[in-house]
């Protein structure tokens, strides 16, 4: 009776053991005498790779019988160590019977895995700056040993290789941040995100517009384009008012009544250029013309008749308007003005007005009346005569119309030395006489044509 429990208390411990044994993935069951371990070796395999089942048995009257199942990808499920090739992970059962009926099952999980699949988007910039550092990230994929990330040649990698996030330390050169995912099976496809990398922009070239802030005007700027500038910021002083174009590299702008600097900075990723800068003085247009002074009745072929206005608040230049025939001999451009009226000069206005950078003023007018003024500088000269052009900067033409046919031609400079003198006869009806003052310096010059009885005075510039 003893060696029987005894028998038992060994059989059950022995028993208890194997259904007991650690870090199997097995579910074992007994019938009768007969116990069985299902393995598979090995139990994860990759894609592709076989694994060998098997079954340990305790107790039972062989011969046995075996299924196992399901029988897919099996060598045969009717042995005790198939083969088993699957696509998938699958869990297997096995029965097995010995001769005397006796039956116990167990079953075993083969694990199949793939190289990860592909990494999904890094999430980081785009665009960064030199001697910057950025982060770049992947979700974490399941089941991932390994994470290989590349960055361009200068660029390095400060934290985080062999993880799902990085810090990269950037330098020159633009390029590609990829990473590749791996297991024991291979590894993913990789993933990438291409990189510009930027430097601080210089200052802007120069700001291109008026010289002048009008006031109460619209003004344009402009700067030519600044390469990599993503945008441009303008500052324009506290009394001007935006039109339009801030961002651009063109600016419309309405000027107050303050002088002021406009500056303008180039952006990129990396920040604001440093500025370039254009201070403008505040002006207005200029003040109304005043009444036009001198005569209002002058003779045709007569020279040195003087007009002027008063000074025009604000103006750089004075713009006047002559009668045809009417020529200004000097004082071009200021408020005072001595005019030449030709043979052919008519009646007309004399007008004038102020000028500058912000526009034209306001002009005022006056009437003149031209004579012939038969007798005066001329007495008894039977002909007419024009000189032209006037100024002139190398030649001029004298033209004598009428019944004088012996003339002396001369020309005297203001010291009253001859600087030309020609007889001239024969003279037809309708002469021209061309004259080479080229090697004259410029001033004021009168010429005489004269005979024994009579004279005619008038004078030319030279103005080059």
């Amino acid at each position: 009776m003893k060696k029987v429990q005894t028998f038992l208390i060994v059989f059950f411990a022995a028993a208890w053991m194997f259904v007991h044994l650690p870090g199997k993935n097995y579910s074992q069951v007994v019938k009768g005498g007969l116990s069985i371990e299902a393995i598979a070796e090995p139990d994860t395999i990759c894609l592709g790779v076989s694994s060998q089942l098997n079954v340990i048995l305790f107790g039972g009257i062989p011969p046995y019988t075996y299924l196992w199942t399901p029988s897919t990808f099996l060598s045969d499920s009717s042995i005790a160590n198939p083969v088993t090739s699957p696509t998938t992970t699958i869990k297997y059962h096995i029965s097995v019977t010995d001769s005397v009926g006796d039956n116990a099952a167990d079953s075993v999980v083969v694990f199949v895995t793939t190289p990860p699949p592909f990494p999904g988007e890094i999430d980081g910039p785009d665009e960064v700056c030199v001697g910057s550092v950025t982060t770049y990230h992947i979700d974490p994929m399941t089941g991932a040993t390994s994470y290989s990330w590349t960055v361009p040649e200068d660029a390095s990698i400060v934290m985080g290789q062999n993880s799902s996030t990085i810090d990269v330390l950037w330098g020159n050169t633009s390029g590609i941040v990829s990473v590749i995912v791996g297991n024991d099976c291979g590894n993913s496809p990789p993933s990438t995100l291409e990189i510009n990398v930027s430097e601080l922009l210089p200052a802007p070239g120069a700001i291109l517009g008026p010289e002048t802030g009008c006031t109460g005007q619209e003004s344009t700027f402009r700067i030519l384009e600044v390469p990599d500038a993503v945008s441009y910021t303008w500052t324009i002083p506290n009394d001007a008012i935006w039109v339009s174009g801030q961002g651009t590299i063109e600016i419309i702008v309405i000027w107050g009544e303050s002088s002021g600097d406009i500056s303008v900075v180039a952006n990129n990723v990396c920040g604001s250029s440093p500025p370039s800068y254009r201070t403008l003085t505040a002006g207005s247009l200029p003040g109304d013309a005043g009444e036009i002074t001198g005569n209002d009745t002058v003779c045709m072929n007569h020279t040195g008749y003087l007009y002027s206005i008063p000074e025009i608040p604000d103006a750089t230049a004075y713009i006047w308007s002559l009668p045809e025939g009417a020529t200004i001999a000097s004082g071009y451009g200021t408020a005072k003005i001595t005019l030449d009226f030709s043979q052919t000069a008519s009646s007309g206005n004399i007008s004038v007005y102020g000028a500058n950078d912000c526009g034209n003023g306001t002009p005022s007018s006056k009437p003149i009346t031209v004579s012939s003024c038969a007798g005066i500088n001329e007495p008894g000269f039977q002909a007419n005569v024009t000189i032209y052009p006037n100024p002139t900067e190398t030649t001029i033409h004298v033209i004598i119309c009428g019944r004088e046919t012996l003339l002396q031609l001369e020309i005297f400079d203001l010291t009253g030395s001859v600087r030309y003198s020609e007889r001239l006869t024969a003279i037809p009806p309708d002469y021209m006489k061309k004259l080479d003052v080229s090697h004259f310096h410029e001033g004021l010059y009168i010429v005489k044509l004269s005979n024994e009885q009579h004279y005619f005075l008038t004078k030319f510039i030279v103005q080059r």
